[in-house]
């Protein structure tokens, strides 16, 4: 205990030598405030970490500096908590602490959640992005198809001109209709001749139309792509489908509120175990220390106060009047 005790006298600025001379409660009170200290400064350096660095795809470097910039925040005001004494105004600063500790419970269950629930998360994320694929590629087809829907209004006019032109050159051809003359007459040259390039603009228009859907398709499959994977890089989009899958489910949402609940306890315990355990002799002695120096500064104020009004109305006599008196042995004016 010998080392953690100088550890946590360090961290908490308390003089070791001091600390040594005090009762065995009070040195197991610090050690127990020290190590209880560690726990919200491991979650939120854990949460820093693994947010910065496995959700966001920071570089190592980054995702260390964020770790530590965290952790040393919380280390601050959980240190300045422990070390301020009580006054009355204590409970506003335990508030604000118990504000701190939602907001790293929140950050700390998330990054557990995030490790816990990775496989089947990944798995529901991976057919949420195979839907929303889907979805965004029909999106993009029916926002851009007017090139298709007009070649295929062309190719079906030019489908019905070709049958006209096929039925007409055919009855001409067998006499039914036209001049009513079997055979490779002039007219049924001609009418052959209409349909062949109808039937020519058919087959151009029917290349166009399934080259201008092979495009379309592309498109639509690549902003499909794109749309998913911005939307699955995103942070916000990976807390949104963690919370999707969470609730979806009764036993998975009260595993999570589990979780929540005990890293919740874990940052407010040393809360609760500052606030509710009486205070020390150690904590006794510095509270009775700074009242001491207190009353010995307002006693010089006390007495600067007086000299100042004595030397005011007495003027350039009052470090005269203050000697004969002084040499007299008689008590000082005022």
């Amino acid at each position: 205990m010998t080392i953690l005790l100088k550890i946590f006298s360090a961290l908490f600025q308390y003089d070791y030598r001091t600390v040594m001379l005090q009762p065995t409660l009070s040195k197991q009170k610090i050690v127990t405030l020290g190590s209880l200290l560690l726990i919200p400064v491991g979650l939120w350096t854990f949460a820093g970490f693994f947010i910065s660095r496995v959700m966001m795809g920071t570089g190592l470097f980054t995702a260390i500096l964020v770790s530590l910039v965290l952790g040393g925040i919380i280390f601050l005001v959980d240190r300045s908590f422990i070390s301020s004494p009580r006054t009355k105004y204590k409970w506003l600063l335990g508030a604000v602490r118990l504000a701190f500790a939602v907001f790293s419970t929140v950050l700390g269950s998330l990054a557990i959640d995030m490790v816990m629930f990775s496989g089947d998360l990944e798995e529901y994320r991976g057919q949420k992005a195979s839907d929303q694929k889907k979805s965004y590629a029909l999106e993009y087809r029916d926002t851009h198809q007017g090139e298709v829907l007009r070649l295929g209004k062309e190719k079906e006019r030019a489908y019905q001109r070709y049958d006209e032109l096929a039925k007409a050159h055919q009855d001409e051809m067998d006499g039914e209709g036209g001049t009513g003359q079997k055979g490779f007459g002039k007219v049924a040259l001609a009418k052959e001749k209409d349909k062949d390039l109808a039937l020519q603009k058919q087959e151009k228009l029917e290349g166009q139309y399934a080259l201008a859907m092979d495009d379309l398709e592309l498109k639509a499959e690549s902003h499909g792509e794109e749309m998913s994977a911005k939307r699955g890089d995103a942070l916000l989009s990976k807390f949104k489908d963690l919370h999707e899958f969470v609730f979806k489910d009764p036993f998975t949402t009260g595993l999570y509120l589990f979780f929540f609940g005990f890293v919740f306890l874990l940052e407010c315990f040393f809360i609760l175990y500052k606030t509710a355990v009486s205070e020390t002799i150690f904590e006794t002695f510095l509270q009775a220390e700074e009242d001491y120096r207190r009353s010995e500064m307002e006693v010089y104020q006390s007495q600067k106060a007086r000299y100042i009004k004595e030397r005011s109305l007495l003027g350039e006599d009052h470090d005269n009047i203050r000697k004969i008196l002084k040499a007299s042995g008689r008590r000082k004016i005022g």
